[in-house]
């Protein structure tokens, strides 16, 4: 093979890839943000306070819309199960309802946590949402009666948390 062969070839395959992720870019071949299941807010939403140093969990709230009714409570059940099934992975996860009215009636299940009212939390309201130890709210999942979407949602929910908690440095 001839000097000037072997350099056209050689750059033909390293600009050939270029050229190709450039067009696939371009023309919308690629489809992004494939990865998780839930809703990534596009805005910084810190919806608890930080944690401690030594406490390293991701909290799991359900966010009702006002007062918890039948949807805030079907969310809960769904939240429940799924933490159940984390196992020995409970330790890092706190399941907990967050509202920004007072809840009167005493849910046994989780913590209720009751933020200002001056804060702005509607981007989050009615559903189930991942927090990391910053307070941050980084996916959100919508609450939802039927039962088949449920099991749909409890699936994605565990499956962005599970990757969330394998892919966590903060305070390794």
């Amino acid at each position: 093979m001839s000097k000037n062969k072997f350099l056209a070839l050689f750059l033909v395959f390293c600009f050939l890839p270029l050229i190709l992720a450039k067009l696939a870019l371009h023309f919308d071949w690629f489809e992004g943000g494939t990865v998780s299941q839930g809703e990534w807010l596009q805005e910084e939403v810190f919806a608890l306070p930080a944690l401690e140093a030594h406490e390293k969990v991701w909290r799991l709230a359900v966010v009702p819309a006002g007062t918890c009714d039948e949807l805030c409570e079907q969310g809960l059940y769904l939240v429940q199960q799924m933490f159940i099934g984390l196992g020995r992975k409970q330790a890092q996860v706190q399941p907990l309802l967050a509202s920004a009215e007072p809840i009167t009636e005493l849910k046994q299940r989780f913590p209720v946590f009751t933020w200002q009212q001056a804060t702005n939390h509607s981007e989050i309201d009615n559903y189930i949402v991942i927090i990391d130890v910053q307070g941050l709210v980084l996916l959100r999942y919508p609450l939802s009666s039927d039962e088949l979407s449920q099991a749909d949602i409890a699936r994605h929910i565990r499956s962005d948390l599970l990757k969330l908690m394998n892919y966590d440095r903060i305070r390794v």
